[in-house]
């Protein structure tokens, strides 16, 4: 699988029926390699873009592969 299967609305719509005003990423990479990919980058930017319009952050984005664990996209 090479692409995300949330979309940004799909992710805000899930997120409207919420109070909250941060989000926190996570998925898994199937591969083995919990190395932020550069689609996951560029997704997690465009979360930031838009949820910043709406007074939400995202706090991080984790990714998850096995027994590995990528803690932190911030310093991406």
């Amino acid at each position: 699988m090479t692409k995300p299967l949330c979309t940004l609305e799909k992710l805000l719509k899930r997120r409207s029926r919420q109070v909250s005003t941060w989000l926190i990423l996570a998925h898994n990479h199937p591969s083995g390699n919990c190395t932020p990919s550069d689609a996951d980058i560029s997704l997690t930017h465009h979360i930031m873009s838009a949820g910043e319009k709406l007074g939400v952050g995202v706090y991080d984005h984790f990714v998850f592969s096995g027994t590995h664990t990528h803690l932190s996209e911030k310093k991406a």
